[in-house]
């Protein structure tokens, strides 16, 4: 029998918040880029659809709780 790994041992309550506060903290991090990087529009335009990618698995995973 394989060891669990450190996902499958916790319980799926701590798995929503550190899914969601990750995402929050990936949100933030290319928050700050866009500010940083607030001269190059291409680069600004990668950052924006990866928040909004982020921002879509955030709800899924929000609606998929609302659901349990």
């Amino acid at each position: 029998m394989s060891k669990p790994t450190g996902r499958e041992i916790l319980k799926p309550e701590t798995l929503f918040l550190v899914d969601t506060l990750n995402m929050i903290e990936t949100l933030g991090n290319l928050n700050h880029l866009i500010e940083a990087d607030a001269d190059d529009a291409q680069t600004i335009r990668s950052y924006v659809s990866q928040s909004e990618d982020v921002l879509r698995r955030l709800a899924a995973l929000v609606r998929s709780r609302h659901k349990e």
